[in-house]
């Protein structure tokens, strides 16, 4: 029996962050006064900002990662700030001093710290961005969220400080993607497809909500400026007997760029994973996509579709079964997403959001044939077979 289950998420008054900001003061380094006008702008993007008159400044809708901002003023010596890192819903905050010039100099760059304690954060937070993926031994997004602390568990179920499986939300770019009958996650999307990946485990925002003990919150990542790619296979299939009766292959692929204009960006990517097992007849095979377009090209609205698949199908060894294993059961399983998602920034300290996802979720469990054939595990299965013209009577049991 296949068992189909959709959810349809509408745009609410509150909706997962999937964006930070970045804000801060100007102040000239001999009078110790704020730097009224003062250009801001964040380097390989359109936003910027101009400082008031106590010299603050306030950018929003800044995608997770790390930003060079770039400080001008007339009659002061321009400063860069590299490695400035913006997390989903917090705020990053940054002081810039400039120093009076009545001649042309060279560009001062410093390099941005993070702050030792997050003032405007309150809950519990572990945030994983794609030098961590990158830098650590682990093939799939769950197995990230399994390393972090208070969460035990394995493959999609997992416990966040000793709440059940079903009591963690999962999100992607802000749309809710966990199982809308018995909850838990109900999807897998690529690695190289993660901008950031958050863990909120206790006292979140009111913007989250059907969550007990955990949020699982994933921000995609948007095309660059410049056409980039990547493709990496790993296999276990190389002549050592140890790994290779394991039978793991794993292939993925992404790429991303301008598409016909600079306003207009695009980002694909990919995977297919086959796992076999060293028992008989096991094996594990599942695929990934996902695709996002990106428009800038009206002035303080951003709008963006993306596209998100996944297909499995399972076999495990059942001893139950080991002389017959047609009778294995095997499980397939597939997942799709798609949304649409429209920012409008009104001014330097409002925007909102509208952002509308459809999900749809499928299961079929069995053994590839009508439920008259299927076998009990306690059933007995007598067979006649014939050797030397006698005939003897075996069984399956």
């Amino acid at each position: 029996m296949k068992n189909i289950f959709l959810l349809l998420a509408v745009a609410t008054m509150a909706i997962a962050g999937t964006t930070g900001k970045l804000s801060g003061t100007i102040t000239d380094a001999a009078t110790k006064e704020p730097v009224t006008g003062a250009i801001i702008q964040v380097i390989g993007t359109p936003l910027g900002a101009v400082s008031d008159v106590d010299g603050r400044f306030i950018i929003l809708n800044l995608q997770p990662g790390t930003y060079a901002v770039k400080v001008s003023m007339l009659g002061y010596d321009p400063v860069t700030v590299e490695n400035i890192k913006i997390f989903v819903d917090q705020t990053t905050p940054l002081t810039v001093t400039l120093l009076q010039s009545s001649v042309q100099m060279k560009e001062v760059v410093v390099s941005a710290e993070a702050p030792a304690i997050q003032k405007d954060v309150t809950s519990s937070i572990s945030v994983i961005s794609p030098g961590d993926i990158d830098a650590l031994p682990v093939a799939t997004f769950t197995e990230l969220i399994g390393l972090q602390a208070g969460v035990v568990g394995s493959g999609n179920n997992f416990h966040v400080r000793g709440g059940r499986a079903n009591e963690v939300a999962y999100l992607i770019d802000g749309a809710y993607v966990q199982d809308p009958l018995l909850g838990g996650l109900a999807t897998q999307i690529n690695n190289d497809a993660i901008q950031e990946m958050s863990l909120l485990s206790g006292t979140f925002n009111a913007e989250y909500g059907n969550a007990m003990s955990g949020i699982v919150n994933i921000v995609t990542k948007e095309g660059q400026e410049n056409f980039s790619g990547k493709a990496e296979m790993r296999t276990t299939e190389f002549g050592i007997q140890e790994y290779e009766r394991l039978h793991e292959m794993r292939y993925s692929a992404t790429i991303s760029g301008p598409l016909y204009f600079q306003k207009l960006k695009f980002f694909a990517s990919g995977e297919n994973d086959r796992r076999g097992s060293y028992l008989p007849f096991g094996y594990h095979n599942s695929k990934t996509f996902f695709t996002k377009l990106t428009y800038s090209g009206i002035s303080s609205v951003k709008l963006s579709l993306s596209n998100r698949g996944s297909s499995g199908e399972y076999k495990n060894y059942s001893h139950a079964f080991k002389y017959i294993p047609e009778m294995y059961e095997k499980t397939y399983t597939d997942s799709y997403q798609s949304s649409v998602n429209i920012t409008h920034t009104l001014g330097e300290t409002f925007f909102y959001d509208v952002n509308v996802s459809y999900f749809n979720q499928g299961i079929n469990s069995g053994m590839d044939k009508d439920t008259s054939q299927y076998i009990g595990i306690n059933d007995e299965i007598y067979i006649d077979t014939e050797e030397n013209g006698t005939t003897y009577r075996d069984f399956y049991a």
